[in-house]
């Protein structure tokens, strides 16, 4: 049987037109404690096991979600102006998940 990573929600909120990509965070993705670039509730994000980026319906532009388990988001980070530059801030908080992206299933939206 393959090992795959389960596949997200083909969106995250409503606000978001389509799921573009997304990365599932084991044990071999690093976390930068003291990152000083993403803060929920007036504390930095921590260790995450989901990451998202979805397109915005709105403004065309692209959002990365830090996720749980079940898709489920535990914060949010919008306006970037391409998937790479939302995976570029991914990779300063999580050093390795640049290896876990996947493209989403269109399939599935």
């Amino acid at each position: 049987m393959e090992n795959r990573p389960p596949n997200p929600p083909p969106i995250i909120t409503l606000n978001d037109s389509a799921l573009l990509c997304y990365a599932v965070l084991d044990e071999s993705v690093g976390y930068k404690i003291n990152h000083g670039l993403f803060f929920v509730d007036g504390k930095e994000i921590g260790k995450v096991p989901r990451l998202a980026i979805c397109r915005d319906k709105d403004s065309g532009l692209f959002t990365l979600y830090y996720c749980d388990d079940n898709w489920s988001f535990l914060g949010v980070a919008a306006d970037y102006q391409s998937v790479e530059a939302a995976k570029n801030r991914a990779e300063r908080i999580y050093p390795g998940s640049s290896t876990r992206w996947l493209d989403s299933n269109p399939d599935v939206r």
